[in-house]
């Protein structure tokens, strides 16, 4: 079974290391365009009502720099919201400045996490990109899955409340924007999603790196089950109304998702793990030596043949007839 997977995992690397020119827009393409029919349905407001034109600024974005594609995305929402009301596009905006400044203070490089969480936290499997980011990425990622978490949020509460911050609304501009501001700080259901993710991140990223035989396979599950206590200690104790069930349904999905992303991009062999030992003029060097898990093939044989010459041979080969043997081997007629 193992080999079978093995060798599906080298098939779909092939694949990718061919047409990864194309892959890659591609898969930036759906995070894009599944993100903005995100937005709609969770805003409610449809002033992009045609999917081809959502299509089309997915396919721009595709071929942008991460940030652009960010960009563009945040206009495409506030384009949307600027149909409910002036005061909640410009709130909206201040907010997407404000955490814009600080992904940028505390990661410069731009990640495609702040377009992916909306779309996981829309599946209810938010955990599986955050224990892929804390597999393969760094403890700076916090920031963009905060982000993404935070975004997806307020599109949620806007869309709840959308009545209420309508231009027709009875409310003044004034009392829309502290509403909608006090409506975000006291989401207590937000701001217990974002510390889960924190410390799944966090566990997930610091076992990972631990020097300890199995490390990789057991950092998902430990980042799991400290974002699964923290989670129910935060329902419980805050009284928020979430269905346990489908809690643990979503993190089981999630982890399942991100041991199925750690076999493609690095199964270790642990059975066949090696120490190594040697020096130099100035240090001695201790080394652990992890194989990769790969198919055995069987070393093939060619033989290389030369037609042109084995007819050259054939042909240099006298013939002999029966009366040449005669005249070599007299003693043949007298016997």
């Amino acid at each position: 079974m193992v080999e079978k997977l093995l060798l599906v995992r080298e098939r779909l690397q092939a694949v990718y290391g061919r047409y990864s020119a194309v892959i890659k827009p591609f898969g930036r393409f759906l995070i894009t365009f599944s993100t903005l029919l995100i937005i709609r349905k969770c805003v409610g407001i449809e002033l992009f009502s045609d999917v081809l034109i959502l299509a089309a600024v997915s396919f721009a974005g595709a071929w942008l720099p991460t940030g652009m594609n960010i960009l563009l995305v945040a206009l495409t929402t506030l384009f949307n919201l600027s149909a409910l009301s002036l005061e909640v596009t410009l709130t909206v905006g201040i907010l997407m400045i404000a955490m814009f400044c600080i992904n940028y203070a505390v990661r410069p490089e731009m990640n495609l996490l702040v377009l992916l969480l909306p779309v996981c936290h829309f599946l209810k499997i938010p955990y599986a990109a955050v224990l892929i980011a804390g597999m393969t990425g760094t403890v700076l990622e916090i920031m963009p899955v905060i982000s993404g978490t935070v975004f997806y949020y307020i599109l949620t509460y806007i869309g709840k409340n959308a009545n209420a911050y309508t231009s027709a609304g009875t409310l003044d501009p004034l009392q829309k924007f502290t509403q909608l501001m006090s409506g975000l700080m006291n989401h207590d259901e937000m701001w217990l999603m974002c510390i889960t993710l924190g410390v799944i991140l966090i566990v997930t990223r610091v076992i990972n790196k631990l020097r300890l035989d199995y490390a990789k396979q057991i950092a998902p599950g430990a980042g799991l089950a400290a974002g699964l206590l923290v989670s129910l200690i935060g329902v419980f104790s805050l009284d928020i109304r979430i269905s346990v069930v489908s809690l643990i349904l979503g993190m089981a999905g999630s982890v399942l998702l991100a041991y199925a992303a750690q076999f493609i991009l690095l199964p270790l062999n642990y059975l066949q793990t090696e120490y190594v030992q040697f020096e130099d003029d100035d240090y001695y060097y201790y080394v652990k030596a992890v194989p990769k898990m790969a198919i055995s093939r069987p070393e093939l044989q060619v033989k290389k043949l030369n037609i042109r010459k084995e007819l050259e041979n054939t042909a240099a080969i006298p013939e002999i007839s029966a009366v040449d043997i005669t005249r070599e081997i007299p003693e043949l007629d007298e016997r």
